[in-house]
């Protein structure tokens, strides 16, 4: 997953900003998983969970939807109150594989190929605003 336009928060708000962005995020995903899963910073504004012994796909998405919107909530008074949102691809295992190079090469492809990477540029013409999630079918 990745913060939406943060380049755009460093270039306007600045590189403190952008680092008290990162560390909040970072916060709410220690926050908002369990302590089994492993949650990283992969670089950049790219982040990483890897959610052991899910119950199910729903339980997966569900998880990462709320904290979609847990994150949309988020204000910064240095970016004079204005949020930031995410983006997230979703690829589970064994379908898409067994590793974590597996799952992250073939969830980064995918995501450049039609997922993430278009969404954030066409709106959902359902909802009138952007997708934030990709889910590997």
């Amino acid at each position: 997953m990745d913060v939406d336009h943060f380049k755009e928060v460093n270039d306007i708000y600045g590189h403190i900003t952008g680092d008290k962005v990162l560390h909040k995020f970072g916060e709410v995903l220690h926050e908002h998983f369990r302590e089994g899963d492993i949650v990283g910073r992969i670089g950049g504004d790219e982040f990483v969970v890897f959610m052991r012994k899910t119950d199910s796909r729903e339980v997966a998405v569900s998880r990462i939807e709320s904290l979609i919107k847990k994150v949309k909530e988020l204000t910064f008074p240095e970016m004079n109150g204005k949020n930031i949102t995410i983006s997230a691809g979703m690829a589970f295992a064994p379908e898409h594989g067994t590793g974590y190079l597996d799952l992250h090469y073939i969830r980064q492809n995918r995501m450049a190929e039609m997922g993430i990477i278009f969404t954030k540029k066409k709106k959902d013409k359902d909802k009138g605003e952007r997708k934030r999630l990709c889910l590997l079918e």
